[in-house]
């Protein structure tokens, strides 16, 4: 698992720029663009951790979660505007938003003995977790600079730093495949997120074009509230043990972009 800091999400941005150059390209020009892209999650990871114990009844009952979530489906989708100088460095401003997803995850829960009754073996319950969903709302500042390799396509490489809320979902747990309980509820916190990427832009002609890369970001922790233990089964503003520790993503973006 990577305890990185290294962050994900694609790259993005080559920027246009290139206002007035030769032949079918402006590489090199100072110019201002806009882009818009879409990200294909590629791997999603984090680790997730359960350190309380949880009282189910009266029972003395321990979760522990250790593991990864990965996601194959979600993506991002970004739009951004920037400015590119004549020394081949772009500076852009984008905003993302999308989100990863775990799919069902199984454990086991050892509810103990009741407080004073030593003779009691523990009974060993089969959990299944419902889906970990996590969205993920970013403006990252990007850092990107060029390499010139024909009058049509250049190289990129790039590094960001931004802000992100990120958001859990209320996780339920099936018992046996039978009963279902609201394990935690979700909540909300921003992190400061990074990024790293690499890719590569296609001029169309001197104002617009194509680019494509891969970036890995990195979007910190999400957190989560406890459940209530009344009836309701509503959710409590304390604090849960529960966490999804260095949110990591490696996406392939492509997208657009136009220089004005």
């Amino acid at each position: 698992m990577l305890n990185k800091l290294t962050a994900s999400v694609l790259a993005l941005l080559t920027m246009s720029g290139f206002a007035y150059a030769q032949e079918a390209t402006s590489q090199g020009n100072s110019t201002n663009f806009i882009l818009v892209d879409y990200g294909f999650n590629l791997s999603a990871d984090a680790d997730i951790k359960e350190t309380k114990s949880l009282g189910l009844e009266d029972d003395d009952t321990t979760l522990l979660l250790t593991g990864e979530t990965v996601d194959d489906t979600s993506g991002f989708i970004g739009i951004g505007i920037g400015h590119r100088y004549d020394n081949n460095i772009a500076a852009v401003l984008r905003y993302e938003t999308g989100e990863t997803e775990s799919g069902t995850m199984g454990t086991t829960i050892a509810e103990g003995a009741r407080m004073g009754d030593d003779n009691t073996d523990p009974l060993i319950t089969s959990v299944a977790l419902s889906s970990v969903d996590i969205d993920i709302t970013t403006f990252m500042l990007e850092g990107v600079y060029f390499i010139p390799y024909s009058e049509r396509i250049e190289l990129w490489g790039l590094v960001g730093v931004g802000q992100s809320e990120v958001e859990t979902n209320n996780v339920s747990m099936t018992l046996n495949g039978t009963e279902t309980i609201l394990g935690v509820c979700g909540d909300s916190e921003d992190n400061t997120s990074t990024r790293l990427g690499v890719g590569g832009t296609y001029y169309m002609n001197q104002t617009q074009g194509f680019y494509a890369g891969i970036t890995m970001s990195q979007y910190g922790d999400a957190s989560y509230k406890m459940s209530s233990d009344d009836d309701a089964g509503g959710c409590t503003n304390e604090a849960e043990s529960l966490s999804i520790d260095d949110i990591e993503t490696t996406d392939f973006r492509i997208g657009y972009f136009r220089s004005f």
